[in-house]
């Protein structure tokens, strides 16, 4: 008999959630929340959830970064290194994203979006008026 295991934790404080399981990290947030949080070593890949006003700043390494922004806040995970970022957009506020190779980015609102990390636009779909821009120093290398 094959016996897997599965090691979950669970801590919240509202109106943030975060759940692990596997390599898996899920930060949940919502409205009037003012957070910092860092990923702890050793996730591959980072799920956010963003809804509602108030900033989220997110730092750490993984492998994928993947968010669903809804909402008109400031949502900043330009220090949450990794090789892809997919975004799923229908706000009204800032994100700030990093990628070393490439981006995927869905868009039905009217956002800021930067882009950090040298990586290129894989997928873009847009049906909104958001804004995409390059960091500075992080456009493309060509």
């Amino acid at each position: 008999m094959i016996r897997s295991s599965l090691i979950v934790f669970v801590w919240m404080v509202l109106p943030v959630q975060i759940f692990a399981a596997g390599n898996v990290y899920n930060i949940d947030i919502a409205n009037g929340s003012h957070q910092s949080l860092a990923v702890p070593y050793g996730y591959d890949q980072v799920h956010i959830n963003y809804s509602g006003s108030g900033s989220l700043i997110v730092y750490g390494r993984t492998e994928h970064v993947s968010i669903i922004y809804s909402g008109n806040g400031d949502l900043d995970t330009s220090c949450l290194k990794s090789y892809s970022s997919y975004l799923r957009e229908s706000g009204a506020g800032t994100v700030s994203m990093h990628a070393k190779d490439y981006f995927n980015i869905v868009s039905s609102g009217a956002s800021d979006v930067t882009l950090h990390g040298y990586g290129d636009i894989d997928q873009l779909v847009r049906s909104g008026y958001t804004t995409i821009n390059y960091a500075d120093c992080c456009a493309p290398r060509r």
